[in-house]
């Protein structure tokens, strides 16, 4: 129809925010990137065929509406590859049964998934620079929250590749494990940086460096490193070589010492050996085999001597070679943090929080010598019990929750960790019982926080335990959607991009929204009642040349709520103030 002269269409769906949705994707390039993603599938010439890539889009579709299996696509209450608005809304001519999305997953390879984790990170750069320098700009420090949770499968499967069994969901499981990194802000909330995909036995200590990397890449913010700290461990190291090298010396000394007297003994049984060939009285045979007999038993002790004196000199080079490697790789990690520094003038405190299975005693030197300001949780069950025995009855506890106390000690040390921690034992009473557990934390800034301020700030890291419970509840990653290799490492990609996505959308909603209640307001805040509800409600779609509308239906929860979709709004460009130099201006 139309109207005064404008262009005018109108028609329905059961996918009502699917739509805004999709006219977010398109209009910040999500889409136009997706379709540039490589994918090793034969594209079909006959009419009404669509793109591979088409299928990857319409999965991301379905995971924003909260689709259980693949197979909802084409088989659910309001199959969403039957809706026609919203393969519009998403830039698609239409799409297809899930079977073929199945084919296109099968498909795909590790160029498809590295092209995909590029289109991703350039979606999300835009609005992790926008919320970071809020965060810095109000001179807030940048939160890192690591974390490792399972992705089990049937233990009698024997279709999905790469699996093993690990701990998950509390008890030994088949399957795979997800390590995520996400960053706390206060424009977007959660925001998901990057995740990897591992076989089920991979343990979170094995992940740390892989996603502090990753998070410094995308969220394009470090911190000061600390060269300064690995100077300190190289000067020891220095000590310990002389120390070597002066045993290896005395060793080689005695060693020659030793040789010298071989000798000798040697050619004093040579001339008793050649005086025993001559005649002479038995009296005079008996003394000289006599003294042979003593210079063969001198020989024999000498040999050992000399054979244990040898061993031990290997030990010692042996010690000496493994501590001259370790100080030319301190000297070479101790020039790139000062390189780094050297790049990163402006640098921001950033804090790394994470729970025990990430704690070891070489993990916290990494990170300290990194630069972050770390908060972790004991893993082993000794710390707790050794600063138990500390305690008397008389030790003063600090109440920081409601049924939670605790006490602290500084400058405590770890195995395999050189540099003095904060540790404090918790204990939480439950009905008649007391429970322990042990937080550590290194800090070098000037404030020191209270154990009422550590317990609460740790305890914030929450944050991403609720990120993979939307994952699972609301995404369902867990629901393994392929079982190709790459087709589930795409499924993972899209979850966390679909996560995202409930987030930065949110501003945009709000201004697009035309009366926008306290309900509403509370709806348009939380990812589940956005793709559980909203995303599945039915709702009219009104377009022209420049605008959408959305109007939901009289019978959907929201009761003709509209929506007014009229482009993006603007984004603050990003200064640069905080960002290493190299990386100023340079996509992720």
């Amino acid at each position: 129809m139309n109207l005064s002269g404008v262009e005018f269409t109108e028609c329905q769906t059961e996918h009502g925010l699917l739509i805004a949705f999709g006219e977010f994707a398109r209009h910040t390039g999500l889409i136009s990137g997706m379709m540039q993603v490589r994918i090793p599938q034969k594209v079909q010439r006959q009419v009404g065929a669509v793109p591979p890539q088409t299928k990857l889009i319409e999965l991301s579709a379905g995971l924003l509406a909260g689709m259980e299996y693949l197979q909802d696509l084409s088989l659910g209450h309001h199959p969403l590859a039957k809706d026609q608005a919203v393969a519009e809304a998403w830039a698609q001519a239409r799409f297809v049964h899930y079977s073929n999305v199945s084919r296109t997953l099968e498909a795909c390879d590790a160029i498809t998934v590295q092209d995909l984790r590029t289109v991703i990170a350039r979606f999300n750069q835009p609005f992790i620079a926008e919320a970071i320098h809020d965060e810095l700009r109000a001179g807030r420090e940048i939160i890192f929250d690591l974390d490792l949770t399972g992705q089990p499968v049937s233990s009698t499967s024997q279709t999905y590749p790469d699996v093993a069994f690990g701990w998950m969901n509390n008890q030994i499981r088949l399957g795979y494990q997800l390590a995520r990194v996400c960053v706390q802000t206060e424009r977007y909330g959660r925001i998901w940086l990057d995740g990897f995909h591992h076989p089920g036995d991979t343990v979170s200590m094995n992940c740390v460096k892989e996603l502090i990397w990753a998070a410094e890449q995308q969220a394009d913010v470090r911190p000061r490193r600390r060269p300064e700290l690995v100077t300190q461990r190289i000067e020891k190291l220095q000590s310990r070589i002389r120390r070597l090298e002066g045993l290896c010396a005395r060793q080689e000394t005695t060693l020659t010492a030793l040789k010298t007297k071989v000798g000798e003994r040697l050619g004093r049984y040579y001339q008793l050996a050649q005086a025993s060939k001559k005649r002479m009285p038995p009296a005079q045979t008996e003394r000289i085999s006599s003294r042979i007999s003593t210079v063969c038993a001198q020989l024999d002790k000498l040999h050992s001597q000399l054979a244990h004196r040898q061993a031990v000199l290997s030990r010692q080079r042996e010690r000496l070679q493994k501590i001259l490697a370790e100080q030319k790789r301190l000297q070479a990690w101790r020039a790139q943090l000062e390189a780094d520094n050297r790049l990163n003038p402006n640098a921001p405190v950033c804090v790394c929080r994470n729970d025990a299975g990430f704690c070891s005693g070489e993990n916290l030197t990494w990170q300290i010598e990194m630069g972050y300001q770390v908060e972790t949780k004991s893993p082993s069950g000794k710390i707790t019990v050794a600063l138990q025995q500390r305690c008397t009855s008389q030790t003063p506890w600090t109440r920081v929750g409601q049924n939670a106390e605790m006490i602290d000690w500084a400058d405590y040390r770890m195995k395999e960790c050189p540099y003095p921690l904060r540790v404090g034992l918790e204990r939480f009473a439950l009905g008649q019982q007391l429970k322990h557990s042990v937080l550590i934390m290194y800090r070098d800034t000037p404030q020191r926080p209270s154990l009422p301020q550590w317990f609460k700030h740790y305890n914030s890291r929450q944050i991403i335990e609720a990120g993979n419970k939307q994952m699972k509840t609301v995404h369902h990653v867990q629901h393994l959607m392929s079982h190709a290799k790459y087709g589930i490492q795409i499924q993972v990609l899209l979850t966390g991009l679909a996560c995202n996505q409930t987030q930065f959308i949110q501003p945009w909603l709000h201004s697009a929204s035309e009366k926008l209640t306290p309900q509403i307001q509370a709806d348009l805040g939380s990812p589940k009642t956005m793709v559980r509800i909203m995303a599945n409600s039915t709702a009219s779609v009104q377009r022209t040349a420049k605008s959408t509308v959305l109007v939901f239906a009289q019978a959907s929860s929201m009761p003709d709520f509209k929506l007014c979709m009229h482009g993006l709004p603007l984004h603050q460009l990003n200064l640069g103030l905080f960002q290493p130099l190299q990386n100023v201006g340079a996509k992720p």
